[in-house]
């Protein structure tokens, strides 16, 4: 995956910085996995170390759990005075609580990994989120470019999500759908490479 990114973005002169969230990756698996309200520190910490070394033209990608992270951590960095110019969306979750409801269904049903600490764990930390929703996100992130892409053959996300998106009313944002695109798999169709090119064409 990365290789493709990389030569995705290697087309457009940019200079990549990878990230393993925590719990992913080669990242210490020693933290609760909070679908992406925690991980946004992560982000965060990142993209104000870009910053510190006078990074232009930050373009922000976040794929699933990544993208509710990315969401949330780059309102935060701007107000920092982190130069942002695009935000790119890949298979992107429209808020948390459907998010936890369907990984809790997915998992804990077929996959009983989950203990009943988890459980309430969750219960607790996610039962005042309905405000984070990604349509209230964008609306934060004023003054650059967005971009979500979603896959006709996601079953990750819900039915209706790409329609939300479409009829959301927020400036500067771009919405694409890759016929035949898997979650978190869209990469492996040639027109997401052209859509992030178009994006980054904008800035």
């Amino acid at each position: 995956m990365k290789e493709w990114y990389s030569r995705c973005f290697d087309e457009l002169g940019y200079d990549l910085a990878f990230m393993d969230l925590r719990n992913h990756g080669r990242s210490s698996a020693n933290y609760r996995v909070t679908v992406g309200i925690e991980e946004s520190q992560d982000v965060k910490a990142v993209l104000k170390w870009m910053g510190q070394r006078d990074w232009k033209h930050i373009v922000v990608f976040g794929t699933s759990m990544g993208g509710i992270a990315s969401v949330l951590a780059v309102p935060a960095v701007k107000r920092e005075g982190v130069e942002i110019r695009g935000l790119i969306l890949d298979s992107i979750f429209l808020d948390i609580r459907d998010t936890v409801n369907r990984v809790m269904k997915k998992h804990f049903i077929v996959q009983p990994y989950l203990s009943l600490i988890d459980l309430i764990f969750f219960s607790i930390r996610f039962r005042s989120l309905n405000d984070v929703k990604l349509e209230k996100q964008l609306k934060k992130i004023q003054g650059i470019q967005k971009l979500v892409l979603l896959g006709s053959d996601d079953v990750e996300t819900a039915p209706d999500v790409w329609d939300q998106i479409k009829r959301m009313r927020i400036k500067n944002l771009q919405t694409y759908m890759v016929e035949g695109g898997e979650h978190s798999r869209l990469f492996v169709h040639p027109e997401f490479c052209e859509e992030i090119k178009s994006l980054i064409s904008r800035i």
